[in-house]
């Protein structure tokens, strides 16, 4: 650190009105002057954890006068410096000279990159704010967004509510939650209390909330962040004007209402949320409403006696797009959402599968997904499967779907059936989509001849997931009508006997545990989960225009797997050339 220019210095040499007194107890700093474009900033540097493995935070202790209070990238509250993402970096942990190097240049770079921006006006488009804005808002309070926020410019109520834990003295400022939401996710408001213990304790404590989206000329602020509504709106007026009158002319056509919530999308940026509490009495709002003049309703705003509070909210999304799609390919050309599924055996293979399905969208807003197996969740189960000893005697498709509807908020049509699935064309038809979880040739091979007895164009798509090899191998097969389980076990190079070739000269019956009525092969559990992540691959592979495979596996005993590929029909397959 020496050698990069910084010195140490003791915490007590440190300006105490630095919030680097109160927010980090280190005994001593590194600081550094480093003067981006000519100006003068004091860098200190806190080194608290292994300084191998983690990068030092940057406080700014001095900056000049003209930067103070004022929107600024990559500086958070003044005076926290982000000048790398550590989480996604990459360094030699070996070598903390040159570590230390990089990081003094790092800063330099940072400080340059946002010094720039502000001397070009810190346009809205500017690269040194993208995705960031928010975070600079300094909030107070957090609310989520049980809503997709609507795709127009105008505004849109929605329902603030403020609830807290049951049961639970002495409710602390953490314990109050603030959600907000629309009339249609109604049903989704009260899983989610449910889910995390939440109740409304004070009645109709309701808020009036509105949407807007702002379309910032630019991100320039005077002072920030703004400290009240006087602030807010000189902020708003000067990067959105129209905006900005929006605003105005909601709050003019609400004169009696003191308490609201005004969520602000900023485009290309994220969701910021204000809730101020107006003084009714000093701003007589009935007299704007029939005579809107927004310089008027302005200055009278901004008035001193205009609120009673303000307050800054960080707007976290929970909406169902974010919970379920954040992680879709942009490429993928629909989503799971619509489809009807069908998941035949909640064993391992199923268990691991529902899961994954479930945080892809199967089951949620306006599709269904069916879970179907008449067996029951023993102990000697919990080894391999997705479900808890509290669940022990009771049927694996129930336990499943009651685990997978108490996962998430959204709604859903998630069933689980405790009978086996009838294979049969007039229930096949229902679906979209059959997974084939059983890992029992008997019912791939049923109903890979009973989908055939429907139309091509209508038949559902089967994908069958197994293990083989006794936990050697982890294989998927989309039946997409082409080729089918049958031409798979029918293919001479792959298969002979119903086996495959790679383990004719494995003795598998001794290495099962058979009794009378069951049977039980020990291998990890890891095997199941990658069946149930290439079942996964291939729903959602189905979303594309074509299908990039119809065949894939890992092998788990080190030989090398086969690559994936689309598979042939095969003559002598039985079910496809009876």
């Amino acid at each position: 650190m020496l050698s990069c220019g910084f010195r140490y210095t003791s915490a007590r040499h440190i300006p105490q009105t630095s919030p680097l007194c109160k927010y980090d107890k280190s005994e001593g700093f590194y600081v550094k002057d480093y003067k981006p474009l000519g100006k003068v900033f004091r860098i200190a540097l806190s080194i608290q954890d292994d300084p191998h493995i983690k990068l030092p935070t940057a406080y700014i202790i001095e900056l000049p006068e003209e930067y103070k209070d004022v929107l600024m990238p990559h500086v958070n509250f003044g005076w926290y410096l982000c000048y790398v993402e550590q989480m996604e970096g990459d360094w030699d942990s070996n070598n903390l000279s040159a570590t230390y190097n990089d990081v003094d240049q790092q800063i330099m770079s940072t400080l340059c990159n946002s010094v720039q921006s502000l001397a070009n006006g810190l346009s809205a488009r500017d690269p040194e704010m993208e995705g960031e804005f928010a975070s600079y808002w300094v909030y107070e309070k957090e609310a989520y967004l049980l809503t997709v926020p609507p795709p127009l410019k105008g505004l849109a109520r929605l329902t603030c509510q403020s609830i807290e834990l049951k049961n639970k003295q002495d409710l602390s400022p953490q314990d109050r939650e603030w959600i907000i939401y629309s009339d249609i996710e109604k049903d989704g408001v009260a899983s989610w209390m449910t889910q995390r213990n939440l109740e409304i304790t004070e009645e109709n404590y309701y808020v009036d909330s509105a949407y807007f989206k702002i379309t910032p000329v630019s991100l320039e602020a005077e002072s920030w962040p703004p400290e009240g509504l006087k602030q807010f709106f000189s902020w708003l007026s000067s990067v959105d004007p129209n905006g900005c009158r929006r605003i105005l002319k909601y709050l003019s056509n609400k004169p009696h209402t003191k308490k609201h919530m005004l969520l602000l999308e900023i485009e290309n940026q994220d969701i910021i949320g204000v809730l101020v509490e107006l003084n009714l009495g000093a701003l007589s709002l009935n007299s704007h409403k029939n005579n809107f003049k927004q310089r008027r309703l302005l200055s009278a705003l901004s008035s001193k006696t205009a609120t009673k509070s303000f307050e800054r909210f960080k707007i976290t999304k929970t909406d169902k797009d974010t919970i379920l799609h954040r992680n879709m390919p942009r490429s993928r050309s629909g989503n799971l959402n619509k489809k009807r599924i069908a998941l035949i055996g909640c064993g391992t293979i199923g268990g691991y599968t529902a899961e994954l399905l479930l945080r892809s969208g199967a089951g949620c807003e306006g599709g269904c997904f069916h879970l179907f197996d008449a067996d029951s969740f023993g102990a000697h189960n919990f080894g391999r499967h997705c479900l808890t000893t509290a669940n022990i005697g009771s049927n694996k498709a129930s336990a499943v779907a009651a685990s997978l509807n108490s996962s998430t908020h959204i709604n859903k049509e998630i069933h689980g059936f405790a009978f086996n699935f009838p294979v049969e064309s007039s229930i096949l038809r229902e679906y979209d989509i059959i997974i084939d979880a059983t890992g029992r040739p008997p019912i791939s091979k049923r109903l890979a001849a009973v989908v055939r007895k429907i139309k091509k164009d209508e038949r559902p798509l089967l994908i069958h997931g197994f293990n083989d090899g006794n936990g050697r191998a982890s294989k998927v097969l989309i039946d997409d009508g082409n080729s089918c389980y049958g031409c798979l076990i029918s293919t001479p190079s792959l298969y002979k006997n119903n086996l495959d070739l790679r383990f004719q000269s494995l003795v598998q019956q001794a290495e099962r545990f058979i009794s009378c009525g069951s049977s039980y092969t020990p291998y990890d559990a890891s095997v199941s989960i990658v069946t149930a992540a290439l079942i996964q691959e291939a729903v959602l592979n189905s979303l594309e225009t074509t299908l990039p495979w119809t065949y894939n596996e890992h092998m788990f005993d080190g030989s090398r797997s086969r690559k994936s590929r689309l598979l042939p029909p095969h003559i002598n397959c039985t079910i496809c050339h009876e």
